[in-house]
């Protein structure tokens, strides 16, 4: 983790971090900040920040939701990313942000690219930047839990925890950002990039309605532009509904969400529920001045639009895939359409590896736990078992440097050098499996005090 920087016209800054990787305190000359972290949160996790004694305090669901300071209220409105957009008050919008693809700072109004991430108005300054990131305005690098980002450069500062497959060659790179496709990914905690799962989810949905149920009776559009179907909702007043299907004169508008906002009966109203009736306020009403309907052609007065009745059962869901990650889908009748994705293959090998990691870390634990017990009521000296121990552990580590870097020598094979340093990487191999078996009878052989 970064621990300390320096520059010579913003001056230095110290980090301090917890045992378990969070950040607790900023220092400078000038400033002292200090952070109280939901430890059971990998990321959004920022409770309390107090910078020279004066507090800050957080307020969450998935992200944050507003920020109190000095007995003041401010309040997020994020992008689908996660990004802060505008910071509001009582008198309205306090600050606004942009970002681009990579998460460098862009004016929101000119789409100019811009230095300071954040805008203070009198003492209003706020941490967080692209994707919920926290800014260090000394490195100018963001704060991303595991490591540290460069949104100027694209790449996080240190190695990745999580050293990719071979197979998939794309996730090798320790120092890139999303596979270089920020535009699908996210990376929240600096360990493993994710699906944006709400843009993923709609293109699954969006393209499997339309596939499954568009016919020479039934036309099926998706994103459809509807002339104030966003009152009250959006600046423009206007909107874009996910699902429309037309048969007969008859608009069936859906709105797709995450199941965790399905409340499980359809006679309760929703966020969701009130953007879909704004949907179809929004084409009657243009129906009833003559105008047309997003992708749709001349509409008549005849014409009218509901929320859509299909319906598909939860326990006969839909699995539709992008990529390899599956999307369940399933509608009350109500033209909500709700749903929930799976995790994709790298993801399942990235949480398998973790696990595996974690395990080996215990078993390893447990046997120095009982090597040291045997070393205390043994009867040899104490002295050179413990050296042998220390001796077989630098031995076991250095094999498994050794057999890493063998690794990679093997999968470079995409030039001439890279096929040509074949046969060493096959000697550092071996080097390095004769290095952990020899660490391994070192360890044995100091916990139990036997020779060979």
């Amino acid at each position: 983790m970064l621990s300390k920087v320096v520059d010579t016209t913003k001056g230095e800054i110290t980090n301090q971090y917890n045992g378990l990787g969070f950040r607790v305190a900023s220092t400078r000359p000038e400033e002292r900040i200090e952070y109280l972290c939901d430890l059971s949160r990998e990321y959004y996790n920022l409770l309390e920040r107090t910078v020279n004694g004066e507090k800050e305090s957080f307020v969450y669901d998935n992200n944050v939701i507003s920020m109190s300071k000095s007995g003041i209220n401010y309040y997020y409105l994020q992008d689908e990313l996660g990004s802060p957009m505008y910071m509001t008050g009582t008198d309205g919008v306090v600050s606004s942000y942009a970002f681009d693809d990579f998460g460098r700072n862009i004016d929101p109004f000119t789409g100019k690219q811009k230095k300071k991430a954040y805008t203070s108005h009198g003492n209003i300054i706020q941490p967080f930047v692209f994707t919920g990131y926290q800014e260090d305005d000394i490195s100018g690098l963001n704060f991303a839990q595991a490591r540290y980002y460069s949104p100027e450069a694209g790449r996080f500062q240190s190695e990745d925890n999580i050293k990719g497959f071979v197979e998939n060659p794309f996730t090798l790179n320790h120092y890139g950002y999303c596979w270089g496709n920020p535009i699908v990914l996210i990376d929240l905690d600096g360990n493993m990039p994710k699906w944006l799962e709400g843009i993923y989810a709609h293109l699954a949905i969006e393209a499997d309605m339309k596939a499954r149920y568009s016919s020479a009776t039934n036309d099926v559009q998706t994103n459809v532009f509807i002339k104030g179907g966003g009152i009250d909702r959006t600046i423009t007043g206007n909107g874009y509904a996910d699902v429309v299907m037309k048969s007969g004169g008859i608009y069936s508008v859906y709105e797709i969400k995450p199941q965790t906002q399905d409340p499980g009966d359809i006679s309760i109203n929703t966020p969701g529920k009130e953007q879909l009736n704004g949907y179809v306020e929004g084409i009657n009403a243009n129906i009833i001045a003559g105008n047309t309907i997003g992708k749709y052609n001349s509409t008549n007065r005849g014409e009218r639009a509901f929320e859509g009745t299909t319906i598909i059962p939860g326990n006969t869901a839909i699995i539709s895939r992008l990529g390899d990650a599956p999307v369940t889908y399933y509608t009350n009748g109500d033209g909500m359409i709700y749903y929930e994705v799976g995790k994709t293959k790298l993801e399942q090998k990235a949480e398998a590896f973790v696990k595996e990691v974690n395990e080996v870390k215990e078993n390893t634990l447990r046997s120095l736990a009982r090597g040291i017990q045997s070393m205390t009521h043994g009867s040899g000296k104490i002295e050179r078992r413990i050296a042998r121990g220390v001796v077989g552990v630098g031995e076991i580590i250095t094999g498994g440097l050794c057999i890493t870097g063998s690794g990679v020598m093997f999968i470079d094979d995409g030039t001439v050098v890279g096929i040509a340093n074949d046969p060493v990487a096959v000697t550092i191999g071996i080097s390095g499996f004769g290095l952990i078996f020899d660490g391994c009878r070192n360890i044995v052989g100091a916990i139990f005090g036997c020779d060979g």
